[in-house]
């Protein structure tokens, strides 16, 4: 065979190397990869979906790029593949069970750490939920004029409501009030209740705690 031959053949393997190799920018391989426990029992939550998204550089806005649901392990795995140029940050979100109230835990990898790592873990916690069932009366003498306002719930999601108002509180105004609120709570704590009521033309402003266990449904009576 003769040099030219050679040199050509060389040449042509250097040419399929150089394209088939990764630019710079494009940043190593990464897992990223974690666990989902419950934060009062410890236990691994199986059967969850973890979504990995991406913020952009140019204009912060998110795109979704993959997601995995849970293994009987409570784990989640995503592989790092793609040219991270334009990347500003990788997001781990949750999409919350409606037996917990919130995951908690880090979210935000920077691309940074991305970068320079082979594997990175994000473990989460999720919070336990209960459900609070607040029955709201006027009870008699009463008239006309009579009002109540739930101004907050809180910590608390709103489930279900007779009224809802512009700003997310709850007015009830009238004689025979006998309405409802369902609301999921965190678990095996404390939940407060801020409102006011008008009974007989006098004006009072209240904070009452209620206690609600873990997976638990505690029907609570505010008669004003």
């Amino acid at each position: 065979m003769n040099t030219k031959v050679l040199i050509t053949i060389a040449l042509l393997f250097g040419l399929f190397f150089t394209q088939c190799k990764k630019p710079d920018n494009f940043g190593k391989d990464t897992t990223i990869e974690g666990t989902l426990v419950s934060k009062l029992g410890s236990k691994p939550v199986p059967g969850v979906r973890v979504m990995l998204m991406k913020i952009h550089v140019e204009d912060d806005m998110t795109e979704n790029l993959d997601f995995y649901t849970t293994d009987a392990n409570g784990k989640y795995q995503f592989e790092v593949t793609e040219n991270r140029q334009e990347t500003q940050a990788y997001v781990i979100a949750v999409e919350v069970p409606f037996n917990f109230y919130e995951a908690e835990g880090e979210s935000v990898i920077e691309r940074a750490e991305i970068d320079t790592a082979d594997v990175v873990v994000r473990n989460v916690t999720l919070i336990e939920a209960g459900t609070l069932e607040l029955k709201i009366k006027n009870s008699e003498p009463f008239n006309e004029d009579d009002k109540i306002n739930i101004s907050e719930i809180e910590p608390a999601y709103i489930l279900d409501a007779t009224s809802v108002s512009v700003h997310d509180d709850f007015t009830y105004t009238g004689t025979t009030v006998e309405e409802m609120i369902t609301a999921k709570v965190k678990g095996a704590a404390y939940t407060r209740i801020h409102y006011s009521t008008i009974k007989n033309n006098q004006q009072n402003s209240y904070v009452d705690s209620v206690y609600v266990g873990v997976d638990d449904t505690f029907e609570y009576m505010l008669e004003y």
